[in-house]
């Protein structure tokens, strides 16, 4: 049996092919890559309006008439935050630590993004606190 004839056409079309598959595996990683980069990126953003919205409200903010039994959650200490029902010291910690890390609570529903308080122990703690103006 003869070996099969090549021509400069096959022969280079046969050594291109691995280049050409190497180049699309790396353009495509580059594609997911970025692509989910942009993803987290545009993610990141999700709950800036709501921030941009209470740093704007922050200054024509006013405290509730109904305060004078409930305690401001942005100036609470650990032993006010323990005297509701349902918030122990564990619990307490994480709220103050959670307060520090986005430096005071705009709204009372951020107290729900700390972990171990659900909608349910959000809505039972709620009666207990208002939400003034965060500290400096």
């Amino acid at each position: 049996m003869l070996p099969r004839r090549t021509t400069a056409k096959k022969d280079q079309a046969r050594r291109s092919n691995p280049a050409r598959l190497g180049f699309l595996l790396i353009f495509s990683l580059c594609i997911i890559f970025f692509g989910l980069e942009a993803v987290e990126y545009f993610l990141s953003f999700r709950r800036t309006p709501v921030l941009i919205q209470a740093s704007v409200d922050t200054p024509t903010r006013t405290v509730p008439e109904d305060t004078e039994q409930k305690t401001d959650i942005n100036r609470a200490t650990a032993a006010q935050l323990q005297a509701v029902p349902g918030i122990g010291p564990e619990l307490a910690e994480r709220i103050l630590t959670q307060r520090a890390i986005l430096g005071g609570f705009h709204f009372l529903e951020e107290v729900g993004d700390v972990p171990g308080i659900g909608e349910k122990r959000l809505n039972a703690i709620r009666q207990f606190f208002f939400c003034g103006p965060p500290e400096p």
